[in-house]
């Protein structure tokens, strides 16, 4: 039965009542004498294997006035489900028949009779999973119906191989030290063809940031950071499936200090940008350290390599700051990788002091992306409603929050840009924190996203 909000059923009486009086109408009787000028259908259920696709079929007809827009939409109903693709979501493919004419009253009228499909790409679920896909009708009078089909996604079974991620063990360095992670996961729903993705953070060691050469690749390096005393970082990876679920391991690497002056290379932050844009690549924070602080040295001279990515021509590589331009054809996202070799003499001469460090530059034809939490940090009481929302640039159309750390909680409208839940009963002041990752398609299997950021929340006895 087609679904009509109240005041869409007001409009409609409204309507069907004035229509009577002047002698129109030429619609079909309701109950209750009503006229449905514009309605929408499809299925009231359908069911389909996690990673299959199916093919929904919807029809829309109006009375009076010609069909304006009829649209596809769905959102998940289970607590975590996977973010799920429609194609044709806009019914740009649609079959359209409008009949023009005039009724006993000399109005004229036009009916609509449309019909559209939707093609659904479920995701790999462990459990069976529900989501509510709806078609919305529109017409030129801006009368509207929507109409619901509960689909459920079947899941496949895990059959005893969980999600399991491996970072190694601690390990020490000291400042300056080149530092290789490596992220191992195995287990969990991957296709095949499919590759996991991944997402470092830093989650300990504030007073040492460290900037990782990718932090969406499964072995990331960086340069340990000066640092004034032996000081722990605790770096996370989190690894996600074809079905959404996530499992994380934390490195710690300890940094000491040097009993002398250290150099440190540094290639910038990972980046995205537009394809035809100018990027910077900078080396400006590369230096001389002691005991953490910046220290003046011999003169340092700079070498840009591009390490992989289609070639590009980079310009002022013998310079700390270099720059190259991201094709301005590219269909798809492509990753660029580039290195900064360092030295206190001339390249080709005998330096006594070297250094290397790299950076990771995305090109993205959906544009580049910036990504914020208006409330990063907020303290609650107890059994209070938390509100978790975040503001990307609009051309973000996906959203996934995870939670990080502390006791488990249930997290609603987690594939939205606001999520929430409600502050556990704690007895001492407690910390949660919570991830959100932005992108331009949905974020599972192999995408990752394109920025991620945390937000902090201490729920109070």
């Amino acid at each position: 039965m087609p679904h009509t909000t109240l005041r869409t059923k007001a409009t409609i009486a409204l309507a069907t009542a004035i229509l009577v009086a002047c002698g129109g109408g030429g619609g079909a009787a309701g109950p209750g004498g009503t006229v449905q000028l514009v309605s929408a259908s499809s299925p009231d259920t359908a069911t389909v294997e996690g990673g299959t696709d199916v093919t929904v079929n919807g029809a829309g007809t109006t009375q009076r006035y010609a069909m304006d827009t009829m649209a596809w939409q769905i959102q998940a109903v289970s607590a975590g489900a996977p973010a799920v693709v429609l194609t044709n979501s806009d019914c740009a493919i649609a079959t359209k028949s409008d009949q023009t004419g005039t009724n006993s009253g000399g109005q004229a009228f036009t009916n609509s009779n449309w019909s559209c499909s939707t093609t659904v790409k479920a995701p790999r679920v462990g459990t069976d999973a529900q989501y509510q896909l709806l078609l919305q009708t529109k017409d030129k009078n801006g009368g509207t119906d929507t109409h619901v089909t509960t689909l459920t996604v079947k899941g496949t079974p895990m059959g005893g191989t969980p999600l399991v991620v491996d970072v190694g063990s601690a390990q020490a360095a000291a400042v300056g030290d080149r530092v290789q992670l490596n992220c191992l996961a195995s287990g969990g729903q991957l296709a095949a063809g499919s590759k996991y993705s991944y997402q470092w953070v830093q989650t300990g060691g504030a007073n040492a940031a460290v900037t990782l050469s990718d932090t969406r690749a499964a072995a990331p390096s960086f340069n340990a950071p000066a640092v004034a005393a032996t000081t722990p970082v605790a770096l996370q990876c989190r690894v996600t499936d074809d079905a959404g679920t996530t499992a994380t391991a934390t490195k710690t690497v300890s940094i000491s200090p040097t009993t002398g002056t250290v150099l440190v290379a540094s290639a910038g932050s990972s980046s995205t940008v537009v394809p035809g844009a100018n990027v910077n690549l900078d080396g400006s924070k590369t230096g001389w350290f002691l005991f953490g602080q910046s220290v003046t040295g011999p003169q340092l001279f700079y070498h840009w390599t591009q390490v992989s990515g289609p070639s590009v021509t980079i310009s002022n590589a013998n310079s700390q700051t270099a720059y190259f331009t991201a094709p301005a054809d590219l269909t798809d996202a492509t990753s660029y990788s580039f290195r900064l070799d360092v030295a206190d003499a001339p390249f080709g001469l005998a330096p006594t002091r070297t250094a290397t460090a790299e950076v990771k530059v995305s090109a993205d034809p959906a544009g580049a992306l910036n990504l914020t939490v208006p409330l990063p940090s907020q303290s609650v009481s107890k059994s209070t409603a938390v509100f978790l929302q975040a503001k990307a640039s609009s051309n973000a159309a996906y959203y996934s929050w995870t939670q990080v750390s502390g006791p488990t909680v249930a997290l609603g409208g987690a594939l939205t840009s606001t999520a929430g839940f409600v502050a556990p009963k704690v007895t001492e002041a407690t910390t949660f924190v919570f991830r959100v990752t932005a992108g331009f398609k949905p974020i599972v299997g192999g995408y990752a996203g394109v920025a991620s950021v945390d937000a902090v929340v201490v729920v109070n006895p």
